[in-house]
């Protein structure tokens, strides 16, 4: 079951743009959840997708806004330190139960996060369900998520709201080429769903899905290890020609399934985070 869950925090210490990309909080993840479901993380290896992602670390606006953090894919990425005695919040995802019970057991207000060079978060509420207009806490089983995929859309719009780029040959293909972003949402699904989208689909995506409008910005993003050539903004992607209703309705159901499992390379680092406009 697909899980988007939203960590307010508070800074114990100044943090440095390491943390705030993502990297140090997936240091965290991996330190706490794999040590109790330690399996999956060979298991992931049959996907380019892990299990989980990680959104960047953003901050409240001002001490003038109770609550008013920086929206999720506001571009908090381009903040270089947050000080002490600030309020945070960060999101991840988790696309398996065990890690979602993992996080619920053991993870709670109060609870010290490690992150990159022993910086440090308290964990002061968390939430994984709708909260008022706040579209982040969420989850669905895989089951609604397919059932309540449109028969009849061919048209969706998807906002890559953190830096998004592919992996290729050693190098980075920071474009929003249709075919890589819906194969991985593809591979991703038939991975961790365990209800297997039809055969011919991967067919489909390569002949009939195309770009029909965008605006995308060129970035990069470092996640501690360099920057990385990406790319953020909306496209809107089609699918053209006539098609039976199961594929049309498995088209809907990969960009909704997105907003759950992210886009492209590095999301357990803060990329790729995406939800559908």
């Amino acid at each position: 079951m697909p899980y988007s869950v939203v960590f307010y925090c508070l800074a114990e210490e100044d943090l440095d743009e390491n943390v705030l990309r993502g990297k140090g909080l997936c240091d965290w993840v991996y330190q706490v959840f794999y040590q109790l479901a330690p399996h999956r993380k060979q298991q992931a290896v049959g996907t380019k997708k892990g299990p989980f992602t990680v959104s960047p670390l953003f901050a409240k606006r001002s001490p003038s806004e109770p609550g008013g953090h920086a929206e999720i894919g506001d571009h908090g990425f381009k903040v270089r330190t947050i000080k002490a005695g600030t309020q945070c919040r960060f999101r991840l995802t988790f696309l398996e139960d065990r890690l979602y019970e993992a996080m619920v057991d053991h993870v709670g207000p109060s609870t010290p996060i490690l992150s990159h060079a022993g910086k440090s978060l308290t964990v002061t509420h968390i939430l994984s369900s709708p909260q008022g207009a706040d579209p982040w806490p969420c989850s669905q089983t895989y089951e609604q998520l397919l059932d309540k995929a449109s028969v009849t859309c061919k048209k969706t719009r998807l906002q890559f709201v953190t830096p998004t780029t592919f992996c290729r040959h050693g190098g980075f293909s920071p474009l929003p080429d249709p075919q890589r972003v819906f194969k991985g949402f593809f591979q991703s699904w038939n991975w961790f769903s365990l209800m297997p989208l039809s055969a011919d689909l991967e067919m489909l995506i390569d002949r009939h899905i195309f770009l029909s409008d965008f605006k995308v910005s060129a970035t990069k993003h470092n996640a501690g290890e360099g920057g990385r050539p990406s790319f953020t903004g909306w496209c809107e992607f089609v699918l053209l020609g006539r098609h039976h209703e199961e594929h049309v309705k498995e088209f809907n159901l990969l960009a909704d399934y997105s907003f759950y499992c992210g886009t492209g390379d590095h999301t357990e680092m803060g990329m790729g985070v995406t939800r559908r406009i």
